[in-house]
């Protein structure tokens, strides 16, 4: 049905039986994959992003819309229609600079400890800055801080610096660790586990 109205967009097609499979691989536009039959909601989702990430169909931070008939199983009904944004989130916040950015945390409470740590493309993790801290911000790729405001420091600081960062972001201090690689989305506001294209 989405099909007929030729979208940019790729359509996905989970189903459990083969012969709607080949049905579905003569309609424009449609890619199906073979997915294991559940009556629940919530694992068919998760199950179906699964296995359309594993084909590299989508990545972490895209936005997928899902379609689905319910009860599941019963043919004839589009009932259910919801949006997820693929990828684990980790944080969410404020951001002025609208840009993607990602690389290795560098936490630091200190501006010292920042700047002893710090190095070039890392993403500098903090509960708030202060002028001492503009030299790591400097080598930083992004900074993400769990000071609120569009006035505070980090905030003032990125913006001043044209440096990626989200401000606002609730206990992600003590969420990561050194050296994990995250994505921030300043288009979003989100900070997200791993890559995300």
């Amino acid at each position: 049905m989405v099909s007929k109205y030729r979208p940019d967009c790729p359509i996905i097609a989970m189903t459990p039986s083969f012969s709607t499979w080949r049905e579905l691989a003569l309609v424009w536009g449609v890619y199906p994959l073979i997915c294991p039959f559940t009556t629940d909601v919530e694992e068919s989702v998760s199950n179906s992003l699964s296995i359309v990430q594993e084909e590299g169909l989508i990545k972490g931070g895209d936005n997928v819309v899902f379609t689905s008939g319910i009860p599941l199983g019963v043919p004839g009904s589009t009932n259910l229609v919801q949006v997820y944004t693929v990828g684990k989130i980790i944080g969410k916040g404020l951001s002025l600079i609208k840009k993607k950015t990602r690389g290795v945390v560098c936490k630091a409470e200190t501006p010292e400890e920042a700047n002893q740590k710090i190095t070039q493309g890392s993403i500098l993790v903090v509960r708030k800055t202060d002028r001492d801290y503009i030299p790591a911000m400097e080598r930083a790729s992004g900074v993400v801080s769990e000071e609120d405001g569009f006035s505070c420091h980090t905030a003032v600081a990125s913006l001043n610096m044209g440096l990626p960062g989200i401000v606002g972001v609730s206990g992600i201090f003590d969420l990561v660790e050194d050296g994990t690689l995250i994505t921030l989305d300043g288009v979003r506001g989100v900070v997200y586990l791993g890559r995300s294209q």
